[in-house]
């Protein structure tokens, strides 16, 4: 019966009189039920998969129930798979930070209306029992006629797409990163079997940039050499284990320029469990061809004094430009501050110097001049701590300060290279607290016992050490025993009340109870608190006192 059929119900009195037998019929009650029904289904983008390759699955959603829901739908990863971040897609637009795994929410679906997103997930291997299984499910909240709010399950939908027995993946990799003209270079081919079977009958075919030459007698396989075969030609690797894999590699000669920035690249045949031949290419490989002997390039480097700091500190930075080899370079340093920094005017020097204003500025560019090898250029300023601001007070503000130094062969020239410098890490924490005293009742008289209870809540980024005083008000006189911290008994020490270490989201009760001196002549108790705290950062020490607000209790002699 579907779950939105209306429900009868009828009852049925069955009777006997000596031989004579008979039944009495009762009216039938009809309920109708209200509410959505979801039923999801779960598409990909293909009926096979390989690994390597890439699914894109589709979640949709349809109401054929008879109200409205809100509705948030997911699905799982299959295993054999990994999600693609960033790939979820609601309505045309992606959803940065959104993960199918931990659901999606689609909005209120009206009856008879859907709704979908997508996903992409990457096949890695291996593929347990040859397929990619998974599932997507859902809820969904709606109010009945009556005024309630109910949930819903959603009718899940499960899908299983085959994977390849043999699946193969080929990746080729050249070293060194910059090669010279005749020196040699090394291909390496990797063949990894992420599939279920062995595949068989395997070739590798490789096609090499021009202006190189292969050596011949220096292919290996796993570390066996081939003395006669070639690449050009194919090398036979033979069969591959499922979850195996294997290296292939050789050397080439570099003869030419004209191979830098060419791309070489394999391909792999082979014949899967089913007898089905298959290839996969490899990913390209790019050949960089340098001089003979290439200076060595410009380098940067960035240094703050202080890595832990408070608002209202100063830090100092140093960036170092240098040249390590090769002819003098001009260098122009850019070096916004990040937010969370103000600028010390007049800090700025350069080699100990304070540069002409015909330098320019850190923000847009400071020319730092020409750096030769053996002399490096470094460039000092200050900066202060701003208050924390834009964020909730107990959250720490890291402050990344990079810069960038821009080399050319001269004030004007187009920039040979661009080298970041940093960036340099300092974490802004601030102690904050609030304070609240309070006593048990709004009047008293000569004599009387009153509760005060004071609550601390630390609701900065930093730990502090904290110390309690100015919490017994003129006239109350403090009864020592009945004095409790977090329900603990506590004592009074020259500096006040000792709390420890105050971490950040804390709170710490003092409750205690004082007699109203039998000779308090005044018309009021006025109590408060005051919290003094202190911490250490790199040998800084940092202080500061939160007050509670006033309290006031009425006294009252015994004659009114």
């Amino acid at each position: 019966m579907s779950p939105l059929e209306p429900l009868h119900n009828q009852s049925t009195v069955r009777f006997q009189a000596g031989v004579v037998s008979s039944a009495a019929y009762s009216n039938t009650v009809i309920t109708f039920v209200a509410g959505p029904r979801i039923r999801l289904q779960l598409t990909a983008s293909a009926a096979e998969a390989a690994v390597g390759g890439i699914v894109t699955y589709t979640v949709t959603a349809f109401n054929e129930g008879n109200l409205a829901g809100e509705l948030t739908a997911g699905a799982s990863i299959p295993p054999g798979a990994v999600f693609v971040p960033g790939s979820v897609v609601l309505g045309g637009g992606l959803l940065p930070g959104a993960d199918p795994a931990q659901g999606i929410y689609l909005g209120l679906l009206e009856p008879g209306g859907s709704a979908s997103f997508r996903f992409q997930t990457l096949v890695t291997g291996p593929v347990p029992g040859g397929a990619l299984v998974n599932e997507a499910w859902g809820s969904a909240t709606f109010r009945t006629p009556g005024g309630r709010v109910l949930a819903i399950g959603a009718e899940p939908a499960s899908l299983s797409i085959p994977v390849r027995s043999a699946a193969l993946a080929a990746y080729l990799t050249v070293g060194p990163a910059l090669v010279a003209v005749g020196a040699t270079a090394e291909y390496v081919l990797r063949i990894v079997n992420a599939g279920s079977s062995a595949a068989t009958g395997i070739l590798a075919r490789f096609s090499l940039p021009s202006g190189v030459a292969f050596i011949p007698g220096s292919v290996t396989l796993n570390g066996v050499r081939l003395t006669d075969a070639d690449p050009l030609a194919g090398i036979f690797v033979g069969e591959l284990a499922p979850g195996s894999e294997i290296g292939l590699s050789f050397a080439v000669r570099v003869d030419s320029s004209a191979a830098s920035g060419q791309l070489a690249s394999a391909s792999v045949e082979y014949v899967t469990a089913d007898g089905e031949p298959a290839a996969v290419p490899s990913n390209p490989a790019l050949l960089t061809v340098v001089p003979p002997n290439p200076p060595d390039p410009p380098e940067a480097a960035k240094r703050v004094d202080a890595h832990q700091a408070s608002p209202g500190d100063i830090l100092s930075y140093v960036v170092t430009a240098s040249v390590p080899s090769g002819p003098p370079l001009y260098a122009v340093l850019v070096d916004p501050l990040p937010p969370g920094l103000r600028y010390l005017a007049g800090s700025l020097r350069v080699n100990g110097e304070a540069p002409p204003a015909a330098a320019g500025s850190l923000d847009s560019g400071l020319a730092l001049g020409f750096v030769a090898p053996g002399a490096p250029v470094t460039a000092f300023y200050r900066a202060e701590v701003l208050p924390l601001q834009g964020q909730p007070a107990s959250e720490p503000l890291a402050v990344r300060n990079g810069a960038v130094v821009r080399f050319s062969a001269g004030a004007g020239r187009p920039v040979e290279s661009e080298v970041a410098a940093g960036p340099a890490l300092t974490v802004v924490t601030a102690a904050a607290f609030r304070v609240a005293a309070a006593a048990d009742r709004t009047v008293s008289e000569p004599g009387e016992t009153v509760g005060i209870e004071i609550a601390i809540h630390a609701i900065g980024s930093q730990p502090a050490e904290g110390f309690l005083s100015g919490f017994v008000p003129e006239g109350l006189q403090l009864l020592p025993e009945t004095l409790r911290l977090d329900g603990e008994p506590a004592a009074v020490l020259a500096a006040g009340l000792p709390l420890g270490l105050l971490l950040p989201g804390s709170v710490r009760r003092v409750r205690y109870d004082g007699r109203v001196a039998a000779d308090f002549s005044g018309s009021e108790l006025v109590g408060t608190a005051a919290l003094s705290w202190s911490y250490e950062l790199e040998g800084r020490v940092y202080r500061g006192v939160a007050l509670a607000p006033r309290y006031r209790v009425r006294i009252v002699s015994q004659q009114e």
